[in-house]
């Protein structure tokens, strides 16, 4: 786009202009256009480096280990759900009342009774034929004190026998009841002794199976550890075999890029024909001033800078500002340029400089400002926002 003059002129011009670069620069750009091209040319094919035989091996193993741990569950659950239905032993007591005492009597009480009441019936009959001999001693035989001496004997000897019976078998039925007694506690202890080792059983199975689903877990767990720290270890591997695989295709392609960016900052000329009022387009020889910018950054790209250092210009006026940047801006013309052309609209390099340095690089001494950044100053300057 053309720029906008700084002042107004009658005549009607038509001219051509051709600017000449240096043959070095030509030379240089020429060269880095060649190398460039030859590299593309000869870029090595991108290779994907392949899994390794190890990670292969791993991806295998965890494959393989895909439902290894189902048994283990399985029996885990179907234990635990036994357990989930376990009743343990009901204890129920004995009651002494209910209880039949007749295979704790002792069988030898009877015997004994039996051997002792002849014993006692001698007795009595001894004490009788005494009572008696003594009565015919004294001439008494027959009469009323022999008749109650052998009563008394006879009811002494009746009272002997069934108190030793009654004592007998007292003992008996008292040594029955403490027999079946404690067979009942014992029947009540080993009834709760059992409850308990029956509890204490299913605990134990309960515990069990929660370790063995516990164990599948942490072998589960190991196992997906160690294949992880495997896994890394080959995809390094992997990964540095992509390197090295790369590092012919990076290399080229690195200093093909390099003769890229070479080129995109060697300005070259052009040939430029314009149709206006006044003697006619300016000869900078770096480019037609902020006019050339947008043809350059239209070609270049927007990375290549365009030269704009204030040493380069002459018949300087400070006209405003650009609104968006707020540098100043001026009307002149490049040092090469007739007097008789019309002023030029732009800014100075060395104000861009030190308020946006990013944006200025130096060319062969000279400032210059980046194609991008100046051509939006230049199409605001010319009207065009």
């Amino acid at each position: 786009m053309p720029s906008k003059p700084a002042g107004n002129s009658n005549q009607q011009t038509s001219s051509t202009t051709q600017v000449q670069l240096p043959d070095w620069i030509n030379s240089a750009a020429q060269g880095i256009v060649g190398a460039s091209q030859q590299y593309a040319q000869n870029l090595p094919q991108y290779q994907v480096a392949p899994i390794t035989q190890g990670g292969q091996q791993d991806i295998q193993a965890l494959q393989n280990n895909v439902g290894s741990t189902n048994a283990a569950y399985q029996q885990a659950q179907t234990g635990t759900q036994q357990q989930a239905n376990y009743n343990p032993q009901q204890v129920t007591p004995g009651f002494l009342s209910g209880t039949d005492l007749s295979p704790y009597m002792n069988p030898y009480t009877q015997s004994v009774i039996n051997a002792t009441m002849p014993l006692i019936d001698q007795q009595r009959q001894l004490a009788n034929n005494q009572s008696a001999d003594l009565a015919a001693k004294t001439g008494a035989f027959g009469g009323s004190r022999q008749g109650v001496q052998e009563a008394v004997n006879n009811a002494q000897s009746g009272l002997y026998a069934g108190q030793l019976g009654a004592q007998l078998n007292q003992a008996n039925f008292g040594q029955a009841q403490a027999a079946a007694q404690a067979d009942l506690n014992r029947s009540l202890t080993a009834q709760q002794s059992n409850q308990a080792a029956g509890l204490q059983g299913a605990g134990l199975n309960l515990a069990a199976n929660q370790q063995i689903g516990n164990l599948a877990s942490q072998g589960q767990n190991a196992f997906l550890a160690g294949a992880q720290g495997g896994m890394a270890g080959q995809t390094q591997l992997q990964q540095q075999q992509q390197a090295v695989s790369n590092s012919p295709w990076q290399d080229a392609l690195q200093r093909m890029q390099l003769q890229e960016q070479a080129i995109g900052s060697v300005p070259y000329g052009q040939t430029q024909t314009s149709t206006g009022t006044g003697p006619g387009p300016t000869s900078n020889p770096w480019l037609t001033g902020l006019g050339g910018a947008a043809s350059l950054a239209s070609i270049a790209g927007t990375v290549a800078p365009l030269l704009s250092d204030r040493t380069m210009k002459t018949d300087i006026d400070k006209i405003g500002k650009d609104e968006e940047t707020d540098l100043p801006l001026y009307a002149y013309r490049y040092k090469t340029d007739p007097k008789t052309y019309p002023k030029i609209v732009g800014i100075m390099a060395q104000d861009a400089q030190k308020k946006y340095p990013e944006q200025v690089v130096e060319v062969g001494g000279k400032l210059a400002v980046r194609s991008n950044f100046l051509s939006g100053i230049m199409e605001r300057a010319n009207g065009n926002p």
